[in-house]
Formats: C-alpha cells, sequence, structure tokens
C-alpha cells in the first residue's frame, strides 16, 4: 500500500485548479513539517493521528524522500503559476485551526481538547491580520433587543430621539441562545437554534439610509442552547473530556468553532459594519480549579476562538470589523490575578481586533475601593470610566489603545451620574462609546449626552 504522503504527491501531480493544489499542498506540507512538542497531550492532524504519524517516519527512506521531493516540486510549481508569494507565507507562518474544510489561509490542524500546552506554538502571531486604526473610534451607539428591533414604531421613536443628541450608531442583538438572522449552518439546523428576523436586510438598510453605523451583538461562549444540545462542547474538567454542568461552552472546542464559522460565514452576507462578541471569556461562577487552566491557557483558546472569526472576516467581508466587548477590572491592577479566572488577554487578543469595548460600568465597582473623592476628584462615575480606559491604554500601547470604545452603564444611575460617564470618556482621550440599557430605556442617556455638552476638539 502507498504512503498516505506518496498518495497525496501524485494527487497533487493529478489536480486540475489551483484551489486543488493549495489544499493537496495543506496536507503534504502538515505531513511533513509538523512536529509535536506538547508531550504526553498531543495535538491531533485532522486526518491523521499520532500514531499513524510515527508510523510514516519509520518508513523506509524511498517513502520519506518522495514526500520530501513533493515539496520542493511543489514550491517551484508554485513559484511558476505565480503563487508562491501569496500561499508560501502562511504555510510557513502559522498553522491555523480548520476542522471540516481547508483554505488558503488555513492548515487542517486540530488541537485536543486537554492539549493546550502546545496550542501557542501552533497559533503563531500572523502580522497581517493586524488592523491599526488611524484614528480613535468615534461611534455613539445604542443597543436594541430583538423585540424592540421588530418593533417598527419603537424602533423609529427611539432612533429618531437618538440621533437628535448626536447618536450615531445601532447595536443589535444578531445571536444570543440562537441566530436571529437566516443561516444554513448545519450546526444551528440541526439542533434548532435559529429564531430570524422578520426582514433584517430592511431593518439594516433603514439604519444605514439614517447615516447609522450598523453593530451586531454577538453572545459567544455563554451559549446554553448548544451546551444543552451537544454537551461534549462545554468546558471540561480539567484532564478530562467530561463536560462540566452549565450553559458555558470551551473557545477551543471543534465543534464551537465550526458552529461559529458557519454562523460568521451567514452573518457577513448581512450589510454589518461590525460583529461585536459578547461573553468572550470563561465563566466566573464555576469552581475554577474544576476547570484547571491557567489564565495564559484560556487567553490562548479563547485566541483559537477570534483567530476563526477573524479568518471568516478576512474571507468574506474583509470591511467588516471585529469588536470584543471585556470586563473593566482588566484596566486597573492585578490583571494577571484577572486573567487567571476570566481569560480575556486583551494584549493577546489586540493584534486580531478592531474594537476593544471595556463595560465600564461604575455598578461594577465598589466604590469606596476604587475611588477617593480627596484623592481623584471629579466623581465617581467620572474616574472609573476615564481610569478604565487609562489603565486599557497603559496595558494596550498606543497603537491598539486606538481601538477602545467603551460600553458606559445606562441605567440605575442619575442624568448627572451619566453624564459624567461620558466626560469620563471624552477626558481619558476617547471619542466614542455605547449605552447598554437590557429593556432599552434610553431617556435619561439622551438628557445625559446633551447635559455632556458638545464632543471636544480631539473628536471633531
Amino acid at each position: 500500500m502507498q504512503s498516505a504522503p506518496y498518495a497525496t504527491t501524485v494527487n497533487l501531480l493529478r489536480a486540475r485548479s489551483h484551489r486543488s493544489i493549495i489544499e493537496l499542498t495543506q496536507k503534504l506540507i502538515v505531513a511533513v513539517v509538523v512536529e509535536d512538542r506538547s508531550g504526553s497531550d498531543r495535538s491531533v492532524l485532522h486526518e491523521w493521528s499520532w500514531e499513524r504519524m510515527q508510523n510514516f517516519f519509520r518508513r523506509p527512506l524511498f517513502a520519506h524522500g518522495v514526500a520530501y521531493c513533493g515539496v520542493f516540486l511543489l514550491i517551484f510549481t508554485l513559484h511558476a503559476m505565480g503563487l508562491l508569494h501569496e500561499n508560501w507565507a502562511w504555510a510557513m507562518g502559522g498553522l491555523q485551526e480548520t476542522p471540516t474544510s481547508l483554505t488558503k489561509n488555513s492548515v487542517a490542524l486540530i488541537v485536543s481538547k486537554n492539549s493546550s500546552a502546545d496550542v501557542a506554538s501552533a497559533l503563531g502571531r500572523t502580522s497581517s491580520l493586524e488592523r491599526m486604526p488611524s484614528a480613535v473610534d468615534s461611534s455613539v451607539g445604542i443597543y436594541l433587543t430583538v423585540a424592540s428591533l421588530e418593533q417598527e414604531r419603537f424602533r423609529t421613536n427611539t432612533l429618531d430621539r437618538f440621533q437628535t443628541v448626536g447618536g450615531n450608531a445601532l447595536v443589535f442583538e444578531a445571536k444570543g441562545g440562537k441566530a436571529y438572522f437566516q443561516t444554513d449552518s448545519s450546526i444551528a439546523l440541526e439542533y434548532d437554534l435559529t429564531d430570524p428576523y422578520s426582514d433584517l436586510p430592511r431593518i439594516i438598510k433603514e439604519a444605514h439610509d439614517r447615516g447609522l453605523t450598523v453593530i451586531a451583538r454577538y453572545v459567544a461562549l455563554r451559549d446554553g442552547l448548544l451546551a444543552a444540545a451537544n454537551p461534549s462542547t462545554r468546558i471540561p474538567y480539567a484532564g478530562t473530556k467530561i463536560p462540566m454542568e452549565g450553559e458555558w461552552v470551551d473557545a477551543a472546542d471543534p465543534i464551537v468553532l465550526e458552529y461559529t464559522r458557519q454562523l460568521m460565514r451567514d452573518l457577513l452576507q448581512y450589510d454589518i459594519d461590525e460583529v461585536n462578541f459578547d461573553y468572550i471569556r470563561y465563566p466566573t461562577d464555576y469552581d475554577q480549579q474544576a476547570i484547571g487552566q491557567s489564565g495564559e491557557e484560556r487567553g490562548i483558546r479563547i485566541e483559537r476562538y477570534l483567530r476563526a472569526a477573524r479568518q471568516v472576516i478576512d474571507e468574506v467581508r474583509p470591511q467588516t470589523k471585529l469588536g470584543i466587548s471585556t470586563f473593566a477590572i482588566l484596566g486597573w491592577p492585578h490583571y494577571e490575578q484577572n486573567l487567571a479566572v476570566i481569560g480575556q488577554d486583551i494584549v493577546r487578543f489586540a493584534p486580531l481586533v478592531d474594537v476593544i469595548s471595556p463595560m465600564a460600568y461604575p455598578i461594577s465597582f465598589t466604590v469606596e475601593t476604587y475611588y477617593n473623592p480627596a484623592k481623584h476628584g471629579h466623581t465617581a462615575a467620572y474616574w472609573l470610566v476615564y481610569r478604565t480606559l487609562k489603565g486599557y491604554e497603559e496595558k494596550l500601547g498606543p497603537a491598539h489603545a486606538r481601538k477602545i470604545r467603551p460600553w458606559i452603564q445606562g441605567y440605575g444611575l442619575t442624568v448627572h451620574e451619566m453624564s459624567q460617564e461620558i466626560k469620563g470618556v471624552y477626558g481619558a482621550g476617547y471619542c466614542g462609546f455605547m449605552v447598554w440599557n437590557a429593556g432599552n430605556l434610553y431617556e435619561q442617556a439622551y438628557q445625559a449626552m446633551k447635559k455632556a455638552g458638545d464632543r471636544p476638539e480631539h473628536c471633531l
């Protein structure tokens, strides 16, 4: 029987299209070049078990040599066809995760759920994925639920009022427990995870006709419906594949990643300006020892998720931004301690995203601990927002800090306190923000935006 690399080389020579050559090249390079360094927690190739890899490398030198000759033949062929520059970079620059299909930007590599030790080396940073904005984000948005967005009169009145006070962005619910848009995702259809809007394209067009930026909120890893439908997608107990109880899914689980790719491909068929991931973290209410991963390992697994989304955006709709909503506390001291629980490594994630949205809600802080009026001046609402953003800026560095556009609290505060939040955003050197109110009651926010006064000069 022919060795698999030999057969791949033969198939490569018989390929009749550039895409076939690219896909077969990926398999060949994986077969020849990939080397496991994770010890007992071994990574698993898509079509190659560890045992088969070992058997291959024990085979006669002739079969092994054929595979290497195939690689050199391939390099020559790609160069002759003018494809080398485009495709050799991805082959040598790091392996990307794609469990069920191969594309020119990925190699079919799946890392087992318990092999986080080797994930970092398999996720080599790819500078071509980095996006650096030229200026701070100036979008000012409000969030509308599915029910609010579907009620035409409420939607129209809300957006009319919002725009009179300078609002220029709409955040709508694209995915919560279900996907609220049309999708052909095999996973979503199998588990009945769709409940689309009646006419989302018309709503988006209406928003764009108003001059609004359209942002799709996407609940990422807190996915109780998927977790219930397929328990294997849940976060596993440490050192096992046994799923924990609860509604949080594993960011690096192959099914979760493929589900995200499928949904993202369909969501990006709509004319949206940004997809913003919420709940892109680990749970805080689980037994952390039972999860058993370090903060770095958690960050690496979430990075896999973000890379999967980033890749789909770059392939399907590159003009759409990718945003993440993150805990405000990450901008304060004890970053590593907080990272150990939630895994939101904003420094690691920054090169992959376009927008970083700290949820700078004063209600999430113990005011007496984080605010001293004699020392900090202003008001608690101002200081807590200001200090959060400055802390993020320090962590991210000047280039990535331009991606900051926070959420501010649009409930449980007075008009004056909300206006102080907005002034805290401006005082920290930023311009954009999104207002969160789960009930979509924004009258106080409108008044606060008027009370905060004109935007500072750096925002004009």
